[in-house]
């Protein structure tokens, strides 16, 4: 028996979880929302940096798209043609740390499930590659999988209205780095176009001439205003694809995961949809700002993350769960953080011992954040004089560039990282 064993997860997770990462129980945080894993419940949880909140949705996604495979391979159906969770990040790094963690599962006998990020920086050629094998789940950074259906809103990328999971990974975050328009826009494409386009597109291809259309048309379609688009600027789907995302779509679960998100004071609450919905609706027309306009019971949110929650077509009930108990510290228990007072001018003779105390008597990795490119580059030049192996990382870097350096700093090959907050 394992700390896992109640949540009915795949026997490959559980596997993984304690022989191979070593993690006999659960955290608190995800012992609070895997039990909701079957049920049907839209998650809001929030949680402290560092307290395990991306297994809380690597584990029931993974699981569920494991045992679809087991049941594929006994039925002898076909493998699975349709993107099963759609993951968004605020950052390309977080994006590329989910991916990881997904990875983490995805081997031996299933290796074949296939996980896409989708980040910028990157080719944009290749990604459309990846997304075209249909993978089972898709990562991605707002900006750059709006910049694809922009570019190409193929059939592929239209799968994405037929996702079980939709999950917003520190979405507060995503507002503060200002993709909230694009990740409406994507929002919007999932729910209206890529369904309701081709609807419109099958029934009037007769009546359309797409030479005359040089213009979006918008017309009423199913009590919606919808675009009219020319018929060449998206493939056909047959019509049992169009109904197959119909169908998953309105089995769809999303989870809103975030170490600020809400203000509770409890641990686990309950609201139905409509009375979330309807305190939503009420407080962007108020345009509250203070908690003294909301009741005990009810989360407080930044303006335009409420903006973004009243996008979120959902149709199950909302369980929110909240274990930030110490706002002022939405750290993990095992960090502790200590300051150091000197003058300006010795600061750099402070670290310096810091980190070699540290790695003489720890020998683990250190990550030291500085508030520019130059003074990262000047601090590099001096560690690396004084013999240590350091690599640096800021935004004047590539994509590529940054990846490589975190594998180096991963893999120990770097005992020291001085990085920007990129």
């Amino acid at each position: 028996m394992t700390g896992w064993d109640s949540f009915k997860l795949h026997p490959h997770l559980v596997n993984t979880l304690t022989t191979k990462l070593g993690f006999e129980s659960p955290t608190d945080v995800q012992a609070e929302l895997l039990p909701f894993q079957n049920s049907p419940y839209d998650l809001l949880t929030a949680a402290k940096t560092g307290s395990g909140k991306t297994l809380c949705f690597v584990l029931p996604i993974l699981s569920k798209i494991l045992y679809n495979i087991d049941h594929n391979l006994k039925q002898e159906i076909p493998s699975n043609k349709f993107i099963d969770a759609l993951v968004f990040a605020p950052t390309r790094d977080l994006a590329l740390q989910i991916y990881q963690a997904f990875k983490l599962f995805t081997i031996e006998e299933y290796s074949k499930v296939k996980i896409a990020s989708i980040i910028g920086g990157l080719s944009k050629e290749k990604q459309l590659r990846l997304v075209s094998k249909i993978p089972n789940v898709v990562i991605a950074t707002p900006g750059r999988l709006w910049d694809l259906i922009q570019t190409e809103p193929t059939s592929s990328l239209r799968m994405l209205a037929g996702i079980k999971f939709l999950v917003l990974d520190e979405v507060d975050r995503i507002v503060e780095l200002g993709q909230f328009e694009e990740l409406g826009k994507v929002l919007n494409f999932i729910y209206k176009e890529a369904i309701n386009e081709q609807s419109i597109l099958s029934t009037m291809s007769n009546s359309v001439n797409p030479q005359e259309n040089q213009e979006d048309e918008v017309i009423q379609f199913n009590g919606q205003a919808v675009r009219v688009i020319n018929e060449g600027d998206m493939e056909s789907l047959p019509v049992e694809i169009i109904n197959e995302l119909k169908r998953r779509a309105k089995t769809r679960r999303t989870i809103i995961v975030s170490a600020t998100l809400t203000k509770l004071s409890g641990t686990s609450r309950m609201m139905n949809n409509k009375k979330f919905r309807s305190m939503i609706k009420r407080i962007k027309k108020k345009n509250a700002k203070s908690e003294s306009e909301l009741s005990s019971n009810q989360p407080s949110f930044l303006p335009k993350v409420l903006d973004i929650l009243s996008k979120l077509k959902t149709k199950n009930e909302l369980k929110v769960i909240d274990l930030t108990t110490d706002l002022k510290a939405p750290l993990p228990t095992t960090l502790s953080v200590e300051r150091v007072r000197c003058p300006t001018s010795e600061k750099l003779y402070y670290l310096l011992y810091l980190l070699n105390n540290k790695l003489q008597n720890s020998k683990s990795l250190s990550i030291v954040f500085v508030n520019s490119i130059n003074a990262s580059r000047k601090l590099t030049k001096i560690l690396i004089q004084l013999g240590n192996k350091v690599t640096a990382l800021h935004s004047h870097m590539r994509q590529v560039q940054r990846i490589k350096k975190l594998h180096q700093f991963e893999d120990g090959k770097r005992e020291i990282l001085i990085a920007t907050d990129v």
